[in-house]
């Protein structure tokens, strides 16, 4: 599909740098809120785009380095409707909302054992309450999956 029949709000994916997404579609730099017709989702405003008309939103969504996730909110008969089995405990989220990083609570224990058979102090997982100690930092600087750095647009006008 052409780019100019694209629904405006829709957000592409895509490994060009900006110049260069901007010379495929023929527009010229710098960017104006009124005629272009993307914009990096880097949080920029997008006051007097269509986009902004419609929705009322001022700024692009901000997707450096975030993962996107799907809305769970499900249209039925003109109306939204929450699904709590579908694995997102916040019910409030709508458009754009940004959600900080989180772990699920939980716990890891690690005992100080004595192995019955040669009589050696060793390490075992979830055996014997008493006397525990701490099992030591792992990992690196942040939680996240194998992923693919791309470039986000939005469709303003």
């Amino acid at each position: 599909m052409p780019f100019t029949n694209q629904i405006v709000g829709t957000i592409i994916s895509s490994v060009l740098e900006f110049s260069q997404l901007m010379g495929e579609t023929g527009e010229p730099l710098p960017i104006n809120n009124t005629r272009t017709s993307y914009v990096p989702c880097d949080g920029r405003s997008i006051v007097g785009s269509k986009l902004h008309r419609i929705t009322r939103m001022t700024n692009a969504p901000d997707l450096r380095g975030k993962f996107i996730r799907g809305l769970n909110q499900f249209f039925n008969d003109g109306e939204p409707r929450f699904d709590p089995t579908r694995g997102d405990t916040d019910a409030g989220r709508v458009v754009s909302s940004y959600q900080a990083d989180d772990f699920k609570s939980h716990n890891h224990s690690v005992f100080n054992v004595i192995d019955v058979k040669d009589g050696n102090e060793k390490s075992a997982i979830g055996l014997n309450p008493g006397n525990p100690r701490e099992t030591g930092l792992t990992g690196g600087q942040e939680t996240r999956p194998r992923n693919i750095a791309v470039y986000f647009y939005i469709k303003i006008n």
